[in-house]
């Protein structure tokens, strides 16, 4: 090779320009944009609070179970926080509560000055786990309701939206994945004319049916309070929640039958007739047969694991 060809192939190779520093943090990088998982329900009626949730948690692989009802009783309060999101940094969060809601024991606190007490913990909280890190929106998400009872007075709902916690104006709240079909589910609901076990019977029908509609995102066990104005809470039993969804989702399968036929004109009114004389018939005796079941559950004793509530409630009296 001659000096002219090779002077022709020392080709110069500029250095890379050195890393200037980020201006935002490293990490997250990447955050997958899901939508935030399990379903929390809150509703006032005319004696206290409803607050359910399902109780599964998901990560990038793995699904279990935890609580997503906590709560603090105190002398003169009942504060109960129902989650969605990010079980983990929600459950820290709550945490961080505990001094705010223990000040205020016998005091005879109004349910505004406890929240007002949870609203700069939980902002500042939020905050630094949340939009600092730039989880927003993410799986790392999390938003919270929150019932608040003083001692001698209604128990008041409360829900956080960003940074912000909120009393609710119509006594109905819904977060998570599944809050726009909940609320379309529990719209027709009255809660004003319904007993605290019928609320939380239809409640539970209700997460029941977004467990089917939302496989993987909404499941685990049903978890049911109320916080009665009373000085009560309620939880209801693993095994009639159950009972609830099986016979509820068979009588969901029976209308859904029936509105098809009404809606079908090629069935003449003798054939539509047998089809309403056949649902009655199946809802009866689905109907008894689910009485049936209730009374052995209530007259017996089921094991531990059949009656696992998964709500973890402190108590500070």
């Amino acid at each position: 090779m001659t000096g002219a060809a090779s002077a022709r192939l020392r080709l110069r190779v500029p250095l890379p320009a050195p890393l200037q520093p980020l201006n935002r943090p490293r990490y997250p990088l990447g955050v997958p944009k899901k939508e935030r998982m399990t379903i929390a329900i809150g509703m006032l009626y005319d004696n206290g609070a409803l607050l359910g949730a399902d109780s599964l948690v998901t990560t990038g692989t793995l699904g279990s179970y935890e609580s997503k009802i906590l709560g603090y009783r105190i002398d003169g309060a009942d504060v109960i926080f129902a989650l969605a999101g990010n079980v983990d940094l929600a459950d820290s969060a709550w945490q961080l509560c505990e001094p705010a809601v223990l000040k205020h024991a016998g005091k005879k606190s109004t349910a505004r000055e406890i929240a007002a007490s949870l609203r700069s913990v939980l902002a500042k909280e939020y905050k630094e786990q949340v939009i600092d890190c730039g989880y927003v929106g993410s799986q790392y998400d999390y938003s919270f309701l929150i019932a608040i009872r003083p001692e001698g007075s209604k128990a008041e709902l409360y829900c956080t939206y960003s940074k912000a916690l909120k009393k609710s104006r119509g006594g109905r709240e819904h977060i998570g994945a599944g809050a726009d079909l909940a609320k379309l589910l529990l719209s027709w609901i009255r809660p004003s004319l319904l007993s605290a076990e019928q609320l939380a019977e239809l409640a539970a029908h209700a997460i029941a049916r977004l467990k089917l509609e939302m496989p993987g995102v909404i499941g685990g066990n049903n978890l049911i309070v109320i916080l009665s104005d009373d000085g009560e809470i309620l939880f209801y039993r693993q095994a009639d929640l159950e009972l609830l969804t099986q016979y509820g989702r068979a009588y969901d399968v029976e209308a859904r039958f029936l509105l098809w036929r009404f809606l079908d004109s090629s069935v003449d009114q003798t054939k539509f007739k047998e089809s309403v004389d056949c649902f009655s018939r199946s809802v009866i005796d689905s109907r008894n047969e689910w009485k049936r079941e209730r009374d052995r559950i209530v007259f017996s004793t089921p094991p531990p694991e059949a009656d696992e509530a998964i709500i973890d409630l402190r108590t500070h009296r």
